[in-house]
């Protein structure tokens, strides 16, 4: 695949996590199709990530480096590689997640015939557990995708993702705000299928490995905070496509409450966010994701993972 006419831009931001982004880096190095530019966006770290990339750097020129200082806004970093990729389309990648060889190819394969953006499943695991599970993703419908999208939440993993750079979406950039943090990747998506009419195609295959890793911070007070944020700023969306909401909050949000109060031992808010999941699933004669949010509730009391 060394003389296709069409290349991609990789964009990995990274900040004190060299051993993870090693095993980044050589994931994107070994991918079958070979045509990419790789643009690393370094946050200043302080633990030889600079020495590494600057060796890296003379054995293949098919890597950049830049240093930024995104005060914590990962978007300014995604969207400082954003605004000087010149390639036919875009992917993305964690500094601590891992690509299957196939991920690229996959995208090409799609990408060559259309413009749009390319979702695939992944997996994640932890050093210490190997595989965990299965991330969820689904299939969205063509004719209604953005009402999908609003209705279920982000069904996208980020390091899953590549999309097409045309006159309209090389100018469609991370939300850079503080309140749509964690939220910004999702945000980014429903404009691009939105604003840019991208359509969603989704491979099917497995191409990434999503880490669990001691370095991620889970806070369930600041999920439910992020949630309500993001849900607030949809509003308009949910106006324009007829969203079901209660309280203000789409289903995906109160199934996302109803498992960040259950963990924090608010059960009665957690029941609560349960009741309107339900409503809001009968209202559009959702049954299996009712069943689905039972099932998950009925795993929380009985502790099992689902």
């Amino acid at each position: 695949m060394k003389n296709v006419d069409f290349s991609f831009t990789v964009i990995i931001p990274t900040y004190n996590r060299i051993e993870y982004l090693k095993q980044s880096i050589k994931s994107v190095r070994h991918q079958t199709f070979r045509n990419w530019k790789l643009h690393i966006v370094d946050n200043f770290s302080t633990d030889g990530t600079q020495e590494y990339l600057n060796n890296l750097i003379k054995e293949d020129n098919r890597i950049i480096y830049d240093r930024v200082r995104n005060n914590g806004i990962i978007a300014f970093s995604r969207n400082f590689a954003l605004k000087k990729a010149m390639t036919d389309a875009v992917s993305f990648l964690d500094d601590d997640d891992i690509w299957y060889s196939n991920k690229l190819m996959d995208d090409y394969l799609i990408l060559k015939e259309r413009e749009g953006l390319v979702y695939s499943r992944a997996h994640s695991f932890s050093d210490q557990k190997g595989f965990i599970r299965n991330l969820p993703t689904r299939k969205l419908n063509h004719k209604n995708d953005i009402y999908q999208l609003l209705h279920y939440g982000n069904l996208f993993t980020t390091s899953t993702i590549s999309f097409s750079l045309n006159e309209k979406t090389r100018y469609c950039f991370f939300n850079e705000s503080a309140e749509l943090r964690t939220w910004e990747d999702y945000e980014l998506w429903v404009r691009l299928l939105s604003n840019c009419s991208l359509k969603p195609f989704f491979t099917g295959r497995i191409s990434t490995k999503y880490r669990v890793s001691e370095f991620q911070n889970s806070s369930y007070i600041q999920d439910i905070k992020n949630t309500n944020l993001c849900s607030k700023f949809f509003v308009e969306l949910y106006n324009l496509y007829r969203i079901k909401t209660k309280k203000n909050l789409p289903l995906w949000a109160h199934y996302n409450n109803m498992y960040a109060f259950y963990c924090l031992k608010k059960y009665k808010n957690s029941l609560l966010s349960l009741f309107y999941v339900s409503i809001i699933s009968l209202r559009t004669i959702d049954i299996p994701f009712l069943f689905k949010s039972l099932a998950k509730y009925l795993s929380l009391i009985l502790n099992f993972k689902y």
